[in-house]
């Protein structure tokens, strides 16, 4: 298994966007994902990251990217929360890849992970937008 649960790497930019693919695993699931998406979608993320980290994971936090309607290229929902007082922080991983059969794919799993990893992830992603780094990894 891969060191990082999360892994986000830009492939191509264009004037207000980019495609980058999208990697999450667990120990019994893995995704590859090409995405279409923004500096702006990921500061968002980068954001609720670091507002679940610094309430110490109180409220849980949930980050969508995409859609769930057919018009869009894909559909990620990830919601973070508390698993345990000792830090431990599950993510739950909803998937969607809407194009035609045989190329379509759902899948529905969970991440474990501790709180300084998703700190961790919260500073890739600082580097990522900033322009520092084409990639973004951690969880």
């Amino acid at each position: 298994m891969r060191e990082y649960a999360f892994h986000l790497h830009k492939n191509w930019l264009d004037d207000d966007f980019f495609e980058a693919t999208l990697s999450l695993q667990s120990h019994d699931a893995a995704v590859n994902l090409a995405i279409y998406t923004d500096n702006e979608e990921l500061d968002d993320l980068h954001q609720k990251l670091i507002h679940f980290s610094t309430t110490m994971a109180k409220e849980e936090m949930v980050w969508i990217t995409g859609g769930e309607a057919p018009t869009f290229n894909h559909y990620v929902y990830m919601r973070f929360f508390k698993h345990s007082v000792l830090g431990k922080i599950a993510v739950e991983v909803k998937v969607k890849k809407h194009t035609e059969a045989p190329y379509a794919m759902s899948a529905h799993f969970f991440l474990f992970t501790h709180l300084a990893r998703v700190d961790d992830l919260a500073r890739q992603l600082e580097k990522m937008i900033s322009g520092e780094a084409i990639e973004a990894f951690g969880l």
